[in-house]
């Protein structure tokens, strides 16, 4: 009877080792906890601490990746949309910006006025152009939508034309 509890147990035992094998040392192994995002890039589903991922500003306005990308996370929605949205501003007030400095270059004060013109050109899309891209990144994120680099720049871009159209329609002024 001895000799059967003894069998019953190395056997519980050899089980017990094919399912938790034993380490070649004595030393407890060291608990792995899971990795608290901390980085942008951690926060993007990305592993470690590397640089967070996103294209370059040539990458972005050179629509490298057109049909073979999309973007998937919402920072590179956002990114992407920004950035179209930023240099098709700045490219717009630097033409106002020269037309407005060649028509008033005489004049004594007037010719600063080109100066304000262009500075516009960076401040709107620095203030309202990060707040209406966040949105449209986010509405696309939220409803799983993955955007095309072209769809990102019709989106930059459109938000510099309905501005222009304000600016022109003087809509504004009439409230």
């Amino acid at each position: 009877m001895y000799r059967d509890c003894t069998a019953t147990h190395r056997i519980e035992k050899n089980q017990a080792r094919k399912k938790y094998p034993a380490t070649k040392s004595r030393v407890p192994q060291r608990i792995v906890r899971p990795k608290v995002p901390s980085t942008p890039a951690m926060l993007n589903g990305q592993e470690g601490g590397h640089s967070s991922g996103l294209d370059t500003i040539a990458n972005v306005i050179g629509l490298r990746g057109v049909g073979t990308s999309s973007l998937a996370t919402f920072v590179e929605m956002w990114y992407h949309i920004f950035l179209w949205a930023l240099f098709s501003s700045i490219f717009v007030h630097t033409c106002a910006a020269v037309i407005a400095f060649v028509t008033l270059r005489k004049h004594k004060f007037g010719r600063f006025f080109s100066i304000f013109i262009f500075v516009m050109g960076v401040l709107s899309p620095a203030t309202g152009g990060v707040v209406s891209s966040t949105v449209i990144a986010f509405v696309h994120r939220a409803s799983s939508f993955q955007m095309s680099p072209i769809v990102a720049m019709i989106w930059g871009v459109g938000q510099t034309i309905v501005s222009a159209c304000f600016g022109f329609t003087r809509i504004l002024a009439t409230l």
